[in-house]
C-alpha cells in the first residue's frame, strides 16, 4: 500500500508540475479547466497503475540487474504514452489540448517514479534488497507441511470462486478458439514450410486427481525430438525449431489448449500439467508431490512466474513449493494477478 499510495501521490504531483510548466505565464487555477484535466487524466492513470503492476513495480524484491529495471521502466513509459495517445485520439472533443501535456506528464512522472523507487530501495523495513524466508518469497516450505495444512487446504470449498473460475475458463476457451481459427492459416504455412512434421503436437499429461488427458499444442520441436525417451525441456532447447522457439517464448504454441479449456481438463490459471513419465519418479523422490494434483492444472501458473525452468529433482521440489503456495491461497484476485503478470512474459517473449 505504501508503494501504491506513493505512486498515486506522485502521478498527480506530476500532473500539477506539468500544468505549471505548460501554463507558467497564467494563473492556471482560474484560466484553465483544472477539473477537466483531473478527470480525463485520472482515467488514464488507472491504466498506468495496472501497467506498473504488470511490470513488477509493486514487487517486494526488485528485478535482477539494471537491464531488467531499465527494460521495465522503458516498457512502462512507452505503454503509458501510447495508452494516453490512444485515449485522447478517440476522444478528440473533450476541451483540452493534451499532446504536449501528455508527453510532459509521462516524462515527469517517470523521473518521480525512479526517484521514489530508489528511495524505497534504501528502506529495509519494506524488504527491498533483503532476503527472506519462504513466506516472503511466496512459496510453501515443504519441511513445514503438517496435518493441519492438509486438512485446511483439502477442506477449502468456495462455490462462488469455483463458479467464477468455470465461467472464466469457458469464456477463455471460446476466445482462444476464435483466435486459433484466425491465426491457423498463417501458422500452418509457417510451421509446414520451416520444418517437416505435423502442425499440432499432443502429449499425455496428468490433471486433477491424477487423471490423464491429452494436451494439445502447436509443434515447436523437430520431428522425433524424443526418440531417445522423454526429456525435460531446457531454456534454450536445441530440439526447438527457430519458429518453435518464438512460439514457446510468446506462448502462442499453447493456443490449441483452448480445446482443453472447453473440455474442462485444464483451467486458465493453475499448476502446469506434467507428464506421467516425470510425475511418477518425482513422486518417489519428493514428499507430497501429488498434492499439486488437488486442483486443475492451468495454462498460466504461480510457479512459472517465480521459477520458470526446471530440469532436475531439486528444481521440481522448488516448483512444488510455489505450486502449493498457489493451492493454499487460490482465489480470484490471485488468479487475476497471475494472468496479468503473465502478460508481461508474453510481451517480453520470456515464455518457456
Amino acid at each position: 500500500m505504501v508503494l501504491l499510495g506513493g505512486d498515486v501521490f506522485f502521478v498527480y504531483s506530476a500532473l500539477f508540475l506539468t500544468l505549471v510548466m505548460r501554463h507558467a505565464r497564467i494563473d492556471f487555477w482560474t484560466e484553465i479547466n483544472t477539473e477537466l484535466y483531473l478527470v480525463q487524466f485520472s482515467l488514464i492513470y488507472i491504466f498506468w497503475i495496472f501497467l506498473l503492476y504488470i511490470l513488477d513495480f509493486y514487487e517486494v524484491s526488485v528485478p535482477d540487474g539494471a537491464r531488467d529495471r531499465f527494460r521495465n521502466l522503458a516498457a512502462f513509459l512507452i505503454g503509458a504514452l501510447v495508452a494516453g495517445a490512444l485515449y485522447f485520439y478517440f476522444r478528440p472533443k473533450i476541451g483540452i489540448a493534451p499532446k504536449t501535456t501528455l508527453v510532459l506528464n509521462v516524462a515527469i512522472f517517470g523521473l518521480l517514479l525512479v526517484g521514489w523507487r530508489l528511495f524505497l530501495m534504501k528502506i529495509s523495513f519494506l524488504g527491498y534488497g533483503s532476503g527472506g524466508g519462504a513466506a516472503s518469497q511466496n512459496k510453501i516450505s515443504l519441511a513445514e507441511l503438517d496435518e493441519a495444512w492438509f486438512l485446511k487446504t483439502i477442506a477449502r470449498q468456495d462455490k462462488l470462486y469455483a463458479a467464477a473460475r468455470a465461467i472464466i475458463d469457458f469464456c477463455s476457451g471460446i476466445a482462444g478458439g476464435i483466435l486459433l481459427l484466425i491465426i491457423f492459416p498463417p501458422m500452418f504455412l509457417i510451421i509446414k514450410t520451416t520444418s517437416p512434421g505435423p502442425i499440432f503436437y499432443s502429449q499425455t499429461r496428468v490433471g486433477k486427481d491424477g487423471k490423464h488427458f491429452t494436451l494439445y499444442k502447436f509443434r515447436t520441436m523437430v520431428e522425433d525430438a524424443e526418440k531417445e525417451g522423454p526429456q525435460w525441456a531446457q531454456e534454450k532447447d536445441a530440439r526447438a525449431t527457430n519458429v518453435g522457439y518464438f512460439l514457446r517464448r510468446t506462448h502462442l504454441d499453447e493456443l490449441p489448449q483452448a480445446l482443453n479449456l472447453l473440455r474442462g481438463e485444464i483451467s486458465l490459471v493453475g499448476p502446469r500439467p506434467e507428464r506421467p513419465e516425470f510425475t511418477s519418479p518425482l513422486a518417489k523422490e519428493i514428499a507430497h508431490y501429488h498434492l499439486r494434483e488437488l486442483v486443475k492444472p492451468g495454462i498460466f501458473g504461480w510457479a512459472q512466474l517465480n521459477f520458470p525452468y526446471g530440469d532436475s529433482v531439486e528444481d521440481a521440489r522448488e516448483k512444488l513449493a510455489y505450486d502449493l503456495f498457489y493451492i493454499q491461497n487460490r482465489s480470484l484476485p490471485l488468479d487475476i494477478m497471475i494472468f496479468l503478470k503473465s502478460i508481461k512474459i508474453i510481451f517480453f517473449a520470456r515464455g518457456q
